[in-house]
């Protein structure tokens, strides 16, 4: 992973910065004016900040998954869009808009994870099952302490917790990194929802606990997508003929491709 990260781009590292200063205005600001002002726009601009960097660090790797790039891609598109929509739209409305682009987000991730998963699953499926039980226990309280007073919203958000979990899950199976933020990711979004419908959730800094875990959750995922996309590109040096032949290769991964093209 330092290997990995090292050998970037000092544009990805300035792009990178960037996100963690962006990160860093908004928690700040989150203590001064709550959701106002400076903590919304900083909002905004979290996912563009986040994705320049990730698409910086794509191009630095040359050949890897298009596959993956842009499911990943799409994820923070429409994690913006689930920061964006609530700054503009109020009440019910805004929490549809906010849970919907996020929905697409958890989709577009475990899409991403999937083939790791099952690559896994076929390896070693005990860890697998673990993580899929753990979060599929998580999302089973917070359906219990949330649905009652969810009312019509009950739907879609019984929906979107399915969706964290199984996304959760499947991000332990990549690689430690993206493990810890498919967890920070759930943490995050369970605090909403007890928030949001529970009767006995109280926790004064909880817009700052909601936010952190969220900052962190998407690059820890961002980064760890980098590094497995290092790690699985193709190996030039090793004959393209070989490379489609060989049984261990990842079915994801276009080996008959030219070392300057983009493997799928």
């Amino acid at each position: 992973m330092r290997q990995v990260l090292r050998g970037l781009s000092r544009r990805t590292r300035v792009l990178g910065g960037a996100y963690v200063a962006v990160g860093a205005v908004h928690l700040a600001s989150r203590l001064v004016d709550g959701g106002a002002g400076v903590a919304g726009v900083s909002q905004i601009l979290l996912m563009p900040a986040l994705g320049a960097a990730f698409c910086s660090a794509v191009a630095d790797l040359g050949p890897v998954r298009r596959r993956t790039v842009a499911l990943v891609t799409a994820g923070m598109a429409a994690s913006w869009a689930g920061d964006t929509i609530p700054r503009f739209v109020t009440g019910d409305a805004g929490f549809l808009g906010m849970v919907g682009g996020f929905l697409v987000a958890q989709a577009c991730y475990l899409a991403a994870f999937a083939p790791y998963a099952a690559k896994a699953w076929r390896r070693r499926p005990a860890p697998v099952l673990a993580a899929g039980a753990a979060f599929a226990a998580g999302f089973g309280a917070l359906t219990v302490w949330c649905l009652p007073e969810a009312g019509f919203l009950g739907g879609p958000v019984v929906g979107y917790g399915l969706l964290l979990a199984a996304m959760a899950a499947a991000s332990t199976t990549v690689n430690r990194v993206t493990a810890v933020g498919g967890a920070l990711f759930f943490v995050s979004d369970a605090m909403i929802a007890l928030n949001t419908f529970s009767l006995w959730y109280s926790f004064g800094a909880h817009h700052l606990g909601v936010m952190s875990t969220y900052i962190a959750a998407q690059a820890l995922l961002a980064t760890g997508v980098v590094a497995v996309l290092a790690a699985d590109r193709p190996d030039p040096a090793q004959p393209a003929q070989a490379r489609a032949t060989d049984p261990t290769a990842d079915p994801d991964v276009d080996n008959a491709a030219e070392p300057a093209a983009v493997a799928d």
